[in-house]
């Protein structure tokens, strides 16, 4: 059964496209699928998310989920951070969920 997390995620990689770049300015929240543990996690948008909750309004959001390795070794998880941070101004992930040794 595929893992309905995944599905309609964007490779990390898809970010140097020009068409991505624009999905990404474009868009009101944007996760990040760790493709190994199968969890998602907030990357921009928390205020939105927020004001969704608290004023209780439906609004058509524009979200984004990109499939991201978390793991140390792999530079995906800094990418997407930085990318984030220079086309929408700022990233709400906390690096929580990124393991650690030991």
């Amino acid at each position: 059964m595929e893992d309905q997390g995944a599905r309609g995620a964007i490779p990390v990689r898809e970010i140097e496209r020009e068409a991505v770049r624009m999905l990404i300015q474009q868009a009101d929240v944007i996760y990040g699928y760790d493709i190994h543990k199968g969890t998602r996690h907030l990357f921009y948008g928390e205020g939105t998310l927020r004001y969704v909750a608290q004023s209780g309004q439906a609004q058509h959001l524009a979200v984004l989920t990109f499939a991201v390795d978390f793991r140390e070794e792999s530079p995906e998880l800094e990418y997407l951070y930085a990318a984030i941070e220079v086309l929408k101004g700022s990233c709400c992930y906390n690096g929580e969920s990124r393991p650690r040794d030991g």
